[in-house]
């Protein structure tokens, strides 16, 4: 039985394509700029060459799922991409001893609520509006409690949550269009 479905990477809105090549030429310059050592700035001690050959390779395997059209190797390759820059981050926001602060905690978790409620189709434009706000007010947060350069590590993260998205959201498109097709097949 063939349960892999006519869903393929690639398919999609070509903004959201355009954005997910945007997002992985970010992440191979990020790698190829490690892969040859980076001396200086704030992920100058986590910007390890071997890192940087991680973080290319896992771009790689990406441009190729998105090339022959598979997505075990976009969906493995992303969520690498997202593990190895929440790891980054992580360290960055460590070297600043901020990674854990209550600030960053609360920031996240109100940018995640706005988020959520933003995502959700059930909801009318005051509470949207609310989820807007959440986003904001978590923002804020970690701007105005922090008062470090923080911009690196959240930035890493960032890309990291950027990635996570993009694996699950692949994972779930691939899921959803192998079990159309053989409910289909059953049916049929």
């Amino acid at each position: 039985m063939n349960l892999r479905g006519d869903w393929q990477p690639r398919r999609t809105h070509p903004v959201l394509l355009a954005l997910q090549l945007v997002t992985l030429w970010q992440a191979g310059l990020r790698g190829l700029d490690y892969a040859g050592g980076v001396v200086d700035g704030l992920d100058a001690g986590a910007a390890e060459p071997a890192y940087g050959w991680l973080l290319y390779g896992s771009t790689v395997l990406v441009l190729l799922g998105l090339a022959i059209r598979r997505g075990v190797p976009v969906i493995l390759g992303h969520a690498l991409l997202a593990s190895w820059y929440a790891g980054l981050g992580v360290t960055s926001l460590g070297g600043l001893g901020i990674a854990l602060d209550w600030r960053v905690v609360l920031g996240i978790a109100l940018g995640g609520i706005g988020t959520g409620v933003l995502l959700a189709d059930r909801f009318r434009t005051p509470l949207r509006l609310a989820g807007v706000a959440a986003m904001l007010a978590g923002q804020a947060v970690i701007v105005l409690g922090l008062g470090a350069d923080y911009r690196t590590g959240t930035g890493l993260v960032g890309g990291a949550l950027q990635h996570a998205t993009l694996a699950v959201g692949t994972l779930i498109l691939w899921q959803r269009d192998r079990l159309r097709r053989v409910v289909e097949r059953e049916h049929a």
